[in-house]
């Protein structure tokens, strides 16, 4: 079974680089389910139960998009003509990167019962 998210990455610059991946899902069960497949140290959001953050380390943002291929969305703005940018770019801010799209694969639970 194949769930959709979207997901924006926020650049932390506090002397050593780190970024933050917050990722929504339809809905709560949905994080849930992708939550298994992420594993830690992936976690369920604080205030909203149908998104999932996770903090990386520069190495760790590299390996997140090998793993995971995060689409990102194409440009709204007049002057980029649709560009697609890096989800972790900061063509136009150095604070939070291009909106995302991620499709997660999870195992169908009713078929692992049939084991």
């Amino acid at each position: 079974m194949k769930i959709r998210g979207t997901g924006i990455l926020r650049h932390q610059f506090f002397g050593v680089y780190g970024a933050c991946i917050a990722l929504e899902f339809a809905s709560e069960g949905d994080a849930r389910e992708a939550l298994d497949v992420f594993g830690r140290p992936w976690r369920i959001g604080d205030k909203n139960k149908n998104i999932l953050v996770c903090q990386f380390n520069a190495d760790g943002v590299e390996k997140f998009k090998e793993k995971y291929h995060p689409v990102a969305f194409k440009c709204q703005r007049r002057e980029c003509r649709g560009k697609i940018h890096e989800i972790d770019g900061v063509d136009h801010s150095i604070d939070i990167g291009s909106p995302f799209e991620l499709v997660v694969e999870v195992p169908n639970k009713h078929q692992l019962q049939l084991f």
